[in-house]
């Protein structure tokens, strides 16, 4: 064979060769039974590690190919750490440049509106793919713990679903809420009503989290918010039950007596003028926005219905024959 067609030929046949494994690399990998699966790259792993893990669990075939391939296109060194979804549908091209493009599988963490702190933290303690570094933090702790400024951390965290992949911790969680709080307090502290009584964003706050634990009827967050708004301008007490029961603490047990009351405490809105020391709950939006934004109704009195809805009263008689009407006996 002539030199000049020896060369022709190898050039075809690399030619042919290269094709058949770009086809090869563009089919579904789903040779076996399975529809989806998590693997991970783990820090500092090159991508032969992956590759093997994949083998291992039969979930590609040809896995020195697919390694060699990428590593002659000069990817097998920009495959990033981290969690990978695998698909049956994928194709070993879709799966590689998925690696190398770090689109690891994300978690999400969901802050539920009027969690406490303890709450917060107990439900982070349990997710298994979060790294763990706050010890036995509470809330007269955790700020200090998370490097922030010290105090209370009650309130502090705004309520969302958080995003996370494996290898972050509680306290990236916790500070993402942090700055969101932050960032939603000033926005609403900025659009607030002239003749809010809050004086301070955090007042505006505390505020926010009694609304929280009163209502869980958006319709209702602004009148609530105009009665607290109107009794600190009396200066009548607020006597507000949740004030009350997050005083109690792990000594309530589901049931608000008279005694409970007239037991004077930082938190008894009964007793004490003003606001609560903290917040009492974590604030969702919606509430932190009522606090700001209280309605132009005249109410100075609300109850419960006992159906999740609320009565509300201008005058001292009505709210006691409502009193009397919703809640007649619910209390000893």
């Amino acid at each position: 064979m002539k030199p000049f067609t020896l060369v022709l030929y190898l050039l075809v046949v690399f030619a042919t060769t290269l094709a058949l494994i770009y086809f090869w690399f563009m089919q579904p990998i789903g040779q076996h039974k399975f529809d989806s699966a998590i693997v991970e790259l783990k820090t500092g792993e090159p991508l032969v590690a992956f590759s093997s893990r994949l083998k291992e669990k039969k979930l590609l075939s040809g896995s020195q190919i697919w390694t060699k391939f990428a590593q002659l296109r000069g990817l097998s060194t920009k495959a990033k750490a981290g969690e990978y979804w695998v698909h049956a549908k994928d194709t070993r091209e879709s799966l590689l440049q998925r690696v190398v493009r770090g689109e690891v599988v994300s978690y999400e963490a969901r802050i539920i509106e009027g969690w406490s702190v303890d709450e917060l933290l107990a439900y982070l303690q349990g997710i298994e793919k979060l790294k763990k570094t706050l010890g036995e933090a509470n809330r007269e702790t955790l700020l200090e713990r998370l490097k922030l400024r010290g105090g209370n951390a009650e309130g502090r965290f705004l309520p969302d679903t958080y995003h996370y992949v494996k290898g972050d911790s509680d306290a990236d969680i916790l500070l993402r809420a942090y700055e969101a709080m932050n960032e939603e307090l000033k926005t609403v502290w900025s659009q607030r009503a002239s003749e809010l009584k809050s004086s301070s964003e955090y007042d505006l706050l505390i505020v926010a989290s009694l609304i929280e634990k009163e209502t869980g009827i958006d319709s209702e967050r602004n009148i609530i918010s105009q009665v607290f708004n109107s009794r600190l301008k009396r200066k009548m007490r607020l006597q507000t039950d949740p004030s009350v029961i997050y005083g109690l603490g792990n000594s309530f047990d589901g049931n608000l007596r008279r005694s409970d009351l007239k037991s004077d405490g930082p938190y008894n809105t009964y007793t004490r003028h003003g606001l609560p020391p903290t917040p009492i709950a974590l604030p969702g939006i919606a509430s932190l926005r009522a606090a700001g934004q209280p309605s132009d109704s005249k109410y100075f009195y609300f109850v419960g219905r006992g159906d999740g809805t609320t009565h509300f009263s201008e005058t001292l008689e009505e709210h006691q024959k409502a009193v009397r009407r919703y809640q007649l006996g619910g209390m000893r």
